[in-house]
């Protein structure tokens, strides 16, 4: 019987139902272990793999963190001391998903990104200054324009500020102006804002396999002497998400529609693990409307993996086939032992999955594509661009002034945009799990 032990938040654990899965892991021949970080896990082992998600702690930790430091110092030990233990992930990969900027530096050397121009990673920089003038020369020089999202340098976790815990890493603001940088909170990375219909693609990674699920994101934006808009990422793209910033006006309607590259979405899962050494992470992807190109804008280790039918299946078939590729590799070891049988069908489980997640996303498109024909029957023939703006604080829009012709100038005004959308009603997004 394999050792595997593993650690996450009792609140993650909760949301994944990790204790419910065990069977699935017992049948293949693996005891899970709960590990007790307070501990060495020399006295828990021995272990053939650990999975975790520290991502906190390790925040916690290199913030000076007196007992995270040690948690992470009970799981590194462990993995230095015992080679023949997988650790997935290894906490320095893990460790420069924290940093956003050093994340996106580590993104622009992934082989897709440099060989396929159909790939990308919007331009940023690391602002460290609430001096208006320099934020506005590195702006410049970095190429990044307006408008602009303004993300934590913290991508995971929580930060120490007087004493008092702030979780920040998915609070951000999007900055219309060079007037309104004085909004700027840092440390942080100032990205352009790309235009992408308010559709997210997650691409989920468990080994050398890639989910792709579609979730709500922000509607098209545009530069102008705008107020900064505040928000919650976690309130903007979860799933089934109505935020006010999820609602297409005319604007949006406007940008052409496009339909994603199934394919191409897994091969960048598959580039991105490779570039991150990672093998459990989550990755948002988003389609230019003008370009469209794929641009990379947040990767996170272990992420919830909603929408990814029988995940602990397939975090099973990875760590059983990793196993057996060190034992392969190991010729100091003994002799391979034969492969555990399972109880359930793998090629079935497979099959099944993807049928599920293709259908999770067939819904999910049917319903972007009905709620984008929905707004277009509410959107007045002409509308004031330059006054109005959405407060992400109290969800509420305010200063719009609109003008409308006859109900047939209306209904012809609309129709080329409609028969836009029926012409895409065709789009069946599909799974192609490897």
């Amino acid at each position: 019987m394999k050792r595997v032990g593993y650690w996450i938040s009792e609140k993650k654990s909760k949301k994944l139902n990790f204790e419910e899965h065990r069977p699935i892991f017992r049948n293949a021949g693996i005891e899970l272990v709960k590990l007790d970080l307070t501990q060495p896990l020399d006295n828990q082992g021995p272990f053939d793999a650990i999975v975790h998600k520290v991502t906190d702690i390790l925040a916690k930790a290199d913030n000076g963190n007196a007992t995270s430091q040690q948690y992470i110092r009970n799981i590194q030990g462990y993995a230095d001391s015992h080679p023949e233990c997988m650790l997935l992930d290894p906490l320095d990969s893990t460790r420069r998903l924290l940093d956003r900027y050093k994340q996106y530096q580590q993104v622009c050397t992934c082989d897709l990104v440099c060989t396929d121009p159909r790939v990308i990673i919007p331009t940023f920089v690391e602002l460290t200054t609430t001096d208006v003038e320099q934020n506005k020369m590195k702006l410049a020089e970095a190429g990044v324009t307006f408008p602009i999202v303004v993300k934590p340098i913290l991508s995971h976790g929580s930060r120490l500020a007087h004493e008092v815990i702030r979780s920040l890493s998915h609070e951000m603001a999007i900055i219309f102006s060079k007037d309104h940088l004085q909004d700027v909170e840092v440390p942080c990375v100032a990205q352009s804002f790309l235009n992408h219909n308010a559709i997210l693609y997650k691409v989920f990674v468990v080994g050398s396999r890639q989910f792709v699920v579609q979730r709500p994101s922000l509607k098209n934006l545009y530069p102008g002497n705008h107020a900064t808009i505040f928000f919650d990422t976690q309130e903007v793209s979860k799933p089934g998400s109505a935020h006010p910033l999820n609602e297409i006006d005319a604007a949006s309607i406007q940008e052409p529609l496009v339909k994603p590259d199934w394919q191409l979405l897994e091969q960048l899962g598959a580039s991105i693990s490779r570039a991150m050494d990672m093998c459990l992470i989550g990755i948002d992807v988003i389609i230019d409307c003008q370009t469209q190109q794929y641009a990379i804008i947040d990767i996170n280790s272990f992420p919830g993996f909603e929408g990814v039918d029988d995940f602990f299946v397939h975090l099973r078939d990875h760590i059983l086939q990793q196993m057996r590729t060190k034992d392969n590799c190991d010729t100091t070891s003994p002799a391979p032992q034969p492969a555990p049988t399972f109880n359930t069908n793998t090629t079935t489980v497979t099959k099944t999955a993807a049928a599920k997640t293709a259908a999770t996303n067939a819904a999910n498109l049917k319903v972007s594509q009905k709620f984008i024909l929905e707004q277009s029957r509410l959107i007045d023939c002409s509308t004031d661009n330059t006054a109005g703006s959405v407060s992400l604080k109290s969800g509420k829009r305010s200063g719009s002034k609109n003008s409308c012709g006859s109900k047939e100038e209306e209904a012809a005004a609309k129709e080329p945009i409609l028969a836009q959308l029926r012409s895409n009603n065709n789009l069946s997004p599909d799974l192609h799990p490897h």
